[in-house]
């Protein structure tokens, strides 16, 4: 299970948000596996990420909120695996098709303005009783892809 968030402002910004909430990832099973230029990438293991990714991505929301309220936070979040290979730098890579649909489904998310768009897959296997509200999105051509991809648009449910 994989998030990707953007942010649109700038990479400083990007690396408080990760040192004020890295804890709390990490606390639900969740690992930052890569910090890149305006973006971050987040893993679970198949079947905890369907239960933490979404009030991970609302903690990161809600903590740069309170950093810099102009900020924009754009997610994208699927299922899926990846080849694991170390990189030269100690760490590991991170490779397969999925991440590509993750970051073509957080460009979706940038340009549309959304907060969290999240691929059919996920929302399939998501608990529906949990406090969020989903908007289908169809139609988003995936480069790679033979058929639009289905995605939904994700906000916190404030009824609940």
């Amino acid at each position: 299970m994989f998030l990707l968030i953007s942010l649109s402002e700038n990479k400083k910004l990007l690396f408080q948000l990760v040192h004020e909430c890295r804890a709390a990832v990490e606390a639900g099973g969740g690992v930052v596996i890569e910090q890149l230029p305006k973006s971050l990438l987040l893993s679970w293991p198949a079947g905890l990420g369907e239960q933490q990714a979404l009030p991970a991505y609302q903690l990161l929301r809600a903590s740069l909120q309170r950093m810099a309220p102009q900020a924009q936070l754009h997610g994208a979040a699927s299922l899926g695996w990846v080849k694991v290979r170390p990189s030269q730098s100690g760490g590991h890579r991170y490779r397969g098709e999925v991440l590509r649909q993750v970051a073509g489904i957080l460009l979706e998310s940038v340009q549309l303005g959304s907060g969290l768009l999240i691929a059919a897959v996920l929302y399939q296997r998501l608990d529906r009783t949990a406090p969020f509200r989903y908007q289908l999105h169809v139609g988003f051509e995936v480069a790679g892809h033979r058929y639009p991809a289905t995605l939904f648009q994700v906000t916190a449910d404030n009824s609940c």
